[in-house]
């Protein structure tokens, strides 16, 4: 909304407001300078990933933290939400409340992903490739707030996104995916 007013006013231009939805042909151009770092950077995992030959229904890591995330993410595609599995635990099922997790926003993405594909793998994948193209964003949301020019703004948000941090971890460190870092 303090943005939308900012608009109004003519304090910001449109296109920092509503990133990706142009109005004319320059605000095309815009709208593609913010896409661009996403872009990049999905493309940057899928080659990383091993292209054309990577398959994403198998998982990312299939050990250590990556398996507890793995089974979180499948109790939130087959029973709606990961604070209850009935499916683990007995003899009632497992309250994951109390192993407390700052899972929800991640989980929220998997759930919007299991309605689509089925596949936990798949769903945890994408998810992982969306979280990391959203810190993209959200980085490059951040420069440009601070005054950083366009062309520089796209290097040093896929730069952002594609630290080692976020692949050597990948699924493993699930929730750390850094999306959420520049906002206040």
């Amino acid at each position: 909304e303090v943005a939308t007013d900012r608009w109004r006013a003519g304090m910001i231009p449109r296109e920092d407001v509503y990133p990706c939805v142009p109005m004319s042909t320059s605000s095309v151009q815009r709208g593609l300078w913010w896409c661009l770092p996403p872009a990049i950077v999905s493309v940057f995992i899928w080659l990383t990933m091993g292209g054309r030959h990577w398959d994403p229904h198998l998982p990312v890591t299939y050990s250590g933290d990556g398996l507890f995330y793995l089974a979180q993410s499948k109790a939130t595609i087959d029973h709606g939400w990961w604070w209850f599995n009935r499916s683990l635990g007995m003899p009632f099922g497992l309250s994951a409340l109390l192993f407390a997790q700052d899972a929800n926003v991640d989980q929220a993405i998997v759930w919007l992903l299991g309605r689509a594909v089925r596949d936990v793998f798949l769903a945890v994948n994408l998810a992982w490739i969306a979280m990391v193209a959203l810190s993209s964003i959200t980085a490059a949301w951040g420069l440009r707030r601070l005054g950083v020019s366009r062309a520089t703004t796209v290097v040093a948000a896929v730069i952002f996104a594609a630290s080692p941090f976020a692949f050597y971890r990948n699924i493993d460190q699930l929730p750390l995916v850094t999306y959420l870092l520049p906002f206040p």
